[in-house]
């Protein structure tokens, strides 16, 4: 079997043209099953779990970036890259290198988390002491007086993580910094002698056990529409369904089950608790996004507006959402579909994407996101298509038809990798056929299905200590009584009648006729 990691297939196919070929976008293809509150709600959470340390590109004269050669013969050949917005063109593509933690026995690279992996909202509350605490008044988070995200001299949202800012990331930080807003008025009305910290400390513990229910009740049932979903990934939380054969099933294969996570002790399962960079791979869902939007008033249905990703992205998000409103978004995002996860449709927008947000030495960087995710796959030791789907116990693909359906991608794949073995990891996923009902591949899934359980399991706020005596009961009432929906409703009230009647909140909302 080819070895997991291989630097020397480190540049092996061009990345640029394995983009070009089999990756861009040529048409939008939409997954009609989903809303686009679906696709911001996955970054959102990826911003709560993951953030590898780069350093800042030309650092160190430029010896830890990470150079991609230009594809010969293809048009990137006769143009040439700008790095930098407001820099000249470069003859090279340039991309941050991540600073490496140590090296594995195996020789592969590994590296540190630059946030929590916790479930604990850090995307909204920021990952340190000193980033929450200039996040808040008192338990509130700090908002403007009309109830938006403040903003720095840069333009940059104030938030937990405004990294690669746009506005279905303003719309969810601004809809659950109102949430911890409105429960610390409600903890304050049940008890009145709390001090400001327990009050602040108590309302982040909800929200956050909040957004973990969230994810594993509503999300991930919604993006994985199948009936052993349906059941299996709310008995995380909510423990086995009732009836007699299936207490009995589960009794036999894991008493623990009966309950639900939240009702069990912590296990780490022998291993300390951490994100591997497999599960970093499976979250790379930028098909997700649309490069083309429209909005309209939730009230009426007209057209209000229509913008590029590129005009809702970065420094003009928030001034995008205080003209728009956070009701107006959140409906025109709740009529709207997210793109398939499959090729050809990733967003042209993310393929010239100048950065913003974060650390003020990525603000000028542009990248080709399809390349930089292919990249950071090879250069972080996750190994290619068949070799990640052996490490899965699932058996190799042998023949290109098993792969994919389509005879012109079968032709450019095998064009481009020549045998199938050197098919990258996301390339892969891609191309594989979906599970019915499933929005992506089953090798991914099995990534997905493991660390669902795995990151509520390791936790002791979600486990031992998910109990009154420290949420309180009201905490204990809010989290197990509220969804995505009754925070959009308590939120934003107008959206009563748009919202979807028998689904839950990433479902396609119902539009307003006759809008214009």
């Amino acid at each position: 079997m080819t070895p997991v990691y291989r630097p020397n297939l480190f540049d092996e196919p061009n990345p640029i043209v394995v983009s070009d070929e089999i990756l861009s976008r040529k048409r939008f293809i939409p997954a009609r099953s989903l809303n686009m509150l679906a696709a911001s709600w996955i970054q959102f959470q990826v911003h709560d779990w993951v953030n590898h340390q780069r350093y800042r590109l030309g650092e160190n004269g430029g010896k830890n970036d990470v150079i991609i050669p230009r594809p010969a013969g293809k048009k990137w050949a006769d143009r040439k890259w700008k790095n930098r917005a407001g820099h000249a063109p470069e003859a090279r593509m340039r991309i941050a290198g991540n600073k490496v933690f140590c090296t594995a026995p195996a020789g592969y690279p590994v590296f540190a988390n630059q946030t929590t992996p916790w479930w604990d909202g850090s995307e909204v509350y920021g990952d340190h002491e000193a980033s929450a605490n200039s996040l808040r008044q008192g338990p509130f988070i700090k908002l403007t007086e009309d109830r938006y995200l403040s903003h720095d001299i840069q333009g940059n949202a104030v938030t937990g993580f405004n990294e690669s800012w746009w506005l279905g990331l303003s719309m969810l930080h601004t809809l659950f910094a109102r949430e911890h807003n409105v429960l610390c008025e409600a903890l304050l009305r049940e008890y009145p002698a709390w001090d400001s910290e327990r009050v602040y400390q108590t309302a982040r513990l909800i929200v956050s056990a909040l957004i973990a229910k969230i994810h594993t009740v509503e999300w991930t049932p919604a993006i994985l529409a199948a009936k052993t979903i349906e059941i299996g990934l709310p008995a995380n939380w909510y423990g086995a369904p009732k009836d007699w054969r299936t207490q009995l099933g589960v009794w036999l294969v894991d008493a623990h089950a009966l309950k639900g996570i939240p009702q069990t002790l912590p296990n780490h399962h022998g291993v300390p608790y951490s994100l591997t960079e497999e599960f970093a791979s499976v979250y790379r869902l930028h098909p997700l996004i649309p490069d083309d939007y429209q909005f309209f008033d939730h009230r009426d249905g007209k057209l209000i507006g229509t913008h590029t990703f590129t005009e809702i992205q970065g420094t003009r998000t928030d001034d995008r959402m205080r003209r728009l409103k956070l009701s107006n978004v959140i409906y025109s995002f709740g009529i709207a579909h997210p793109g398939a996860i499959t090729l050809h449709n990733y967003p042209r927008a993310l393929q010239k994407f100048q950065r913003s947000g974060g650390d003020s030495g990525y603000d000028t960087e542009v990248i080709d996101l399809s390349v930089v995710d292919l990249m950071r796959d090879r250069m972080r030791g996750v190994p290619r298509y068949n070799d990640f789907r052996a490490a899965l116990q699932k058996p190799s693909v042998r023949e290109w038809k098993k792969l994919t359906g389509d005879p012109e991608d079968l032709h450019t794949l095998k064009d481009l990798y020549g045998t199938i073995d050197r098919v990258d990891t996301m390339v892969g996923l891609f191309a594989e056929q979906p599970p019915e009902g499933f929005g992506f591949s089953d090798t991914a899934f099995r990534i997905f299905i493991l660390m669902a359980s795995r990151r509520l399991q390791s936790d002791r706020f979600l486990t031992v200590d998910y109990r009154p005596e420290v949420y309180s009961p009201l905490g204990i009432d809010w989290v197990a009584n509220n969804s995505m929906t009754s925070i959009i409703l308590r939120n934003c009230p107008g959206l009563a009648g748009v919202l979807p009647r028998s689904a839950c909140a990433f479902a396609p909302f119902r539009p307003i006729y006759g809008r214009g």
